[in-house]
Order: C-alpha cells, then structure tokens, then sequence
C-alpha cells in the first residue's frame, strides 16, 4: 500500500505521494546474502607509509539516480586491524576527484574472507546533497604516518565506470570502464521544486477569499 501526504490550506486538502522511507540515491550492492564479491581477489587496495613508501590513494566515482540529501554511505572495506583510513565523498572536478564534501576516519577490524557480509556505516557530519546525474567520488588513502594495507571490495552486479589512482600526493590517474566499489547511498530526495507549492498556494487562495476572480 502506496502512503500518501495531505496538505492542508484551509478547508482544501491537497494529497500527495510521500517519498520512500528509505530511498537509494546509488548502490552497486547486489542483494541480500551476496552484496559484493567478498571472497575472490584481487581486491582494490590502498596502502603505504611515510614518503616515498607511499600513500597509495584509490577512489571511485559513481553518479547518483536520484538527486538528495545523504541520509548514510554503506561498504564493505577490508583491511588490518591497526590500519586508519580516511574516507571521503568528493565533487568531481574534470573527471577526477575534486573538493572534498565529507570525510570520515575508519579503523577496519579485519576480515574474515569465509564470510559476507559485513557493512561499515559512513553517516555525514552536515546536510551533503547529491545532484541526479552529477558525479562523485568516494576515496580512501591511509594514514600517511604509517604502514597501511586496507581496501575497497568490487562490486558483483557487473557495474563499471571510472576510479582513480594518487601516489604519494600526485595527481589522480584516472582510468575507465573497470569494475566499481561496491557500496550504497541512501537518504532523502530533493523535492521536485516549488511548482507544487505555488499551485497550491493559488488553490488555497481562491477556497479562502484572497482572489476576487474566478479560480
């Protein structure tokens, strides 16, 4: 059953479709019981240490459906136990990572590869929203301090498109049509417009008395 909102202006009641209660802006996670490719390398990884070991930076880019405020970010991300990673949502910038719009610290606790399939939960800081058909990037790089092994799961749907590489601080290679990360965001869509506002402002109006003319 479909639920709906109603608005009310007056004694006119106007009914609208509410939004899905957990609507995904993006997701290359397969269904329940097989969300990713857990267990069958390789795997994308990140890694390194002080100059000129590293860091190792890899992100992914991926370009939401639907256009909406970020309600959460979920992955699967593997790595040693004392590994530290930063995670980042970033606007694109010429086809590669841009400006950082959220970044969270993640300390993966290991992995067991007998099993799937665990998820680490990334909820924002502040309101992020997402532009339908926009691009983004989601980026991991390791504490730059010391030595890190950790990554990114791939995707078992079969979606590719663009991730990048940055080597000690370098510019972002960029390279196409490979296999993507497996993750999904979630959160609230972005309301159409204010054209349904204004129509409705207008009804209201006429039922109330406020236009003399005929509505």
């Amino acid at each position: 059953m479909r639920v709906l909102g109603i608005i009310a202006f007056g004694s006119l009641l106007l009914v609208q479709p509410a939004a899905n209660a957990t609507p995904i802006l993006f997701s290359t996670l397969g269904n329940a019981g097989s969300l990713y490719n857990c267990c069958v390398g390789p795997w994308p990884g990140i890694g390194g240490g002080p100059p000129p070991v590293g860091p190792y930076t890899r992100g992914y880019a991926f370009t939401p459906s639907l256009g909406g405020v970020i309600g959460q970010i979920d992955l699967p991300f593997w790595g040693y136990p004392s590994a530290v990673v930063s995670i980042t949502l970033n606007a694109d910038s010429n086809g590669s990572p841009g400006v950082v719009l959220d970044s969270w610290n993640v300390s993966p606790s290991g992995v067991d590869w007998s099993t799937c399939c665990a998820l680490d939960t990334l909820i924002p800081h502040g309101p992020v929203t997402l532009a339908a058909g926009a691009q983004y990037w989601l980026v991991a790089a390791p504490d730059k301090s010391q030595f890190t092994f950790a990554g990114f799961f791939l995707n078992n749907i079969g979606a590719t498109g663009p991730f990048a590489d940055s080597v000690n601080g370098g510019p972002f290679i960029v390279t196409h049509g490979e296999t993507l990360a497996a993750f999904d965001v979630t959160g609230n869509p972005v309301p159409e417009g204010d054209t349904f506002m204004l129509a409705a402002l207008g009804l209201a109006g006429c039922v109330m008395g406020f236009q003399k003319r005929r509505c």
